[in-house]
């Protein structure tokens, strides 16, 4: 997962034989099943985002 402040570009796939696809979406729109660690970094986010409010 990385994360990005602004994306004006199309996203492409530059290793289509490791990577079926690749796409863009939004934090609250992620596609699943997500894998452990993107669970566990996301859920970071999430705290550190409700910790500065």
């Amino acid at each position: 997962m990385y994360l990005a402040d602004a994306v004006e570009d199309e996203v492409r796939n530059v290793e289509p034989e490791k990577h079926s696809d690749v796409a863009w979406f939004a934090l609250d729109g992620l596609p699943e099943p997500l894998t452990v660690a993107t669970c566990a970094l996301n859920e970071r986010r999430l705290q550190s985002t409700t910790a500065m409010n």
